[in-house]
């Protein structure tokens, strides 16, 4: 067996979707976020209410909405049909994520 045949065979997969990102990608991604955030921390006498409002309006997204919105979609795209108390209890909790969302904005 010749050395080509073996590197052939030790190639790295660049199709594949669950690849992290590569690293200079990621570097000025770093970068970006830290320096945004400290313009943000430079410009905003209280930086502290700016992240408490951001955290109370985006948090009922990540634990109320998206869920809901992923379990309807997810069922509709499988067409498999679910009880109608299973559709109350997800848009309810939806409706009551929206509320906390507007709730802690104000």
């Amino acid at each position: 067996m010749d050395s080509d045949s073996m590197n052939n065979g030790m190639q790295e997969n660049n199709d594949d979707p669950t690849e992290s990102l590569p690293t200079k990608k990621m570097m000025k991604l770093r970068v970006s976020l830290v320096v945004v955030s400290v313009i943000i921390g430079a410009v905003v006498r209280k930086f502290a209410y700016l992240a408490v409002f951001v955290g109370s309006v985006l948090t009922p997204y990540a634990g109320f909405i998206l869920p809901s919105i992923l379990f309807v979609g997810a069922h509709k795209k499988a067409k498999k049909p679910f009880p109608w108390t299973e559709t109350a209890i997800a848009y309810f909790i939806l409706f009551f994520g929206s509320a906390l969302a507007v709730v802690g904005g104000c």
